[in-house]
Order: C-alpha cells, then sequence, then structure tokens
C-alpha cells in the first residue's frame, strides 16, 4: 500500500490509494463470490501466484 494522504477531495481516491493494486480488487471481487479458500482463488485467477494470494 502506498503513502495516505492527510486528506483527499473524493472517497474515492482514497480507497483506490487503500485497496488499489494489481491482484487486490480481483482477490476481493473472488472472495465476495464465494472463492474463500487458496486453492478456489487459483483456480479463479489462474495467472496469479500462490505469493500473490497471501496479500
Amino acid at each position: 500500500m502506498g503513502e495516505l494522504k492527510k486528506e483527499y477531495r473524493c472517497v474515492l481516491d482514497l480507497a483506490h490509494d487503500i485497496i488499489g493494486g494489481k491482484w487486490k480488487l480481483r482477490i476481493l471481487w473472488n472472495i465476495q463470490q464465494g472463492n474463500n479458500r487458496f486453492s478456489m482463488l487459483g483456480r479463479a485467477i489462474p495467472e496469479i501466484t500462490q505469493k500473490n494470494i497471501m496479500l
């Protein structure tokens, strides 16, 4: 996660700074869809490594 600013003009900018990144949104989406185990995430996102899943 990057450095957070003291002030934000928009809550979406804050949300992006908190959960932004290459894999975080895809992982969260899949967890919300019910893929809540490492093996399920690995099958749902085949290009991700196990190291990335454990972020």
